[in-house]
């Protein structure tokens, strides 16, 4: 159990570091978008996109040992 404990740790603290980058990112690109919802949809979904298939590909690559 010592593993798993480690792996969630660095995972959680990872998500944190990348979810805090993210909102810098959507802020600092509001500011080529204002008032336009449309633009900032389109910029919005694929941050958020990689962001998700990044974390979750790097979840499927590094699981802890169950042994």
């Amino acid at each position: 159990m010592g593993d798993s404990d480690g792996f969630y740790a660095l995972t959680g603290s990872t998500a944190g570091a990348l979810i805090g980058l993210i909102f810098v990112v959507i802020t600092l690109g509001m500011e080529h978008a204002k008032g336009d919802t449309v633009l900032t949809r389109l910029f919005v979904t694929p941050v958020l996109v990689y962001f998700a298939s990044l974390l979750i590909t790097s979840l499927a690559m590094i699981p802890p040992c169950l042994t």
